[in-house]
């Protein structure tokens, strides 16, 4: 559906951005690195520890490529924990914005799902299924990137067209199919 190549560098709770990682992944020919590692960081200062510091050595290989830094989609932790974990990851994005880098940009994990039941969308209240990942891909691709890009009107367009091709016909035909 989105007609492009992905690449799930997924190490459940194995990856703590070590630097030898970042060397890589920055040897990786990409065109867009989707930056959600805030979930395998054991805590919110390990976090921080580690985040900036990974996010420069992808960036110093690769000067022009577009950095999508994520936070966590899962609901495995506490308000107040998610809330550290996305200001730390917003003071990334913050920080290379005012160091003068203008190819950043800063999604909000906890909004993609918001609406749904989560558990869907994960194996365990933190990993994503086969079908979670579809839906982030689905939100980068859409709404979510628009809006981070400062291109709310296209979000607004990108959000109608959904409602009009998916959900008004899902509606109106699953009744009469008996479903619902």
């Amino acid at each position: 559906r989105l007609n492009t190549d992905f690449l799930n560098l997924g190490f459940p709770g194995s990856a703590l951005a070590e630097e030898v990682l970042a060397e890589y992944i920055a040897t990786i020919p990409m065109s867009v690195f989707v930056f959600d590692y805030d979930c395998n960081a054991p805590s919110p200062e390990f976090l921080e520890n580690t985040h900036q510091a990974f996010y420069k050595i992808v960036r110093e290989k690769n000067p022009d490529l577009p950095i999508i830094f994520a936070s966590y989609i899962g609901h495995s932790r506490s308000e107040e924990e998610l809330g550290k974990r996305i200001e730390i990851i917003k003071k990334t994005y913050e920080n290379a914005k005012n160091s003068g880098d203008e190819n950043v940009y800063f999604v909000n994990g906890q909004e993609i799902l918001k609406n749904y039941d989560r558990d869907m969308f994960t194996i365990d209240g933190t990993h994503p299924n086969d079908f979670g990942f579809f839906c982030m891909a689905f939100q980068f691709a859409g709404q979510s990137v628009f809006q981070g890009l400062g291109k709310a009107k296209y979000a607004i367009t990108f959000s109608l067209l959904r409602k009009i091709v998916i959900v008004v016909p899902l509606t109106l035909l699953l009744p009469g199919l008996g479903f619902g």
